[in-house]
């Protein structure tokens, strides 16, 4: 083994595992965005990024039904609606705010947003 192997490795032992983890895979996303970005027609991504926000949406739809279904039909639902727990429509408010952010990310990392400014190009938000 050469000197900077065995380096490598004493690193990669002390350091925080889940750190070097999303370390590596915000380099993976970057790289990803980078490829999808300059490969791809921006129709083509913008098609992608409203079919992947279709999905989402279903998904929040879903989830917000089951928890209005819960609080409305068991009893630990009718004591949580009581201690003013959220219902199924202010999770959905919620998940679909947490979505518009997530699309304008997405967004800003594939140059969906045709009017930003040139500035802003070195600000890629991928975590």
């Amino acid at each position: 083994m050469t000197n900077k192997f065995q380096e490598m490795q004493k690193r990669i032992q002390s350091a925080d595992p889940e750190r070097l983890v999303s370390y590596i895979n915000m380099l993976d996303k970057f790289l990803l965005y980078t490829l999808v970005a300059n490969s791809f027609p921006q129709e083509i991504i913008s098609d992608i990024v409203s079919k992947w926000e279709l999905a989402v949406k279903k998904t929040i739809d879903q989830e917000a039904n089951s928890r209005t279904q819960f609080m409305e039909n068991t009893l630990g639902g009718r004591l949580a609606k009581k201690q003013n727990e959220p219902d199924g429509e202010a999770i959905r408010l919620n998940f679909l705010d947490i979505l518009l952010t997530a699309k304008m990310i997405v967004s800003k990392n594939l140059s969906l947003n045709q009017d930003s400014n040139e500035d802003d190009d070195n600000t890629n938000i991928a975590n």
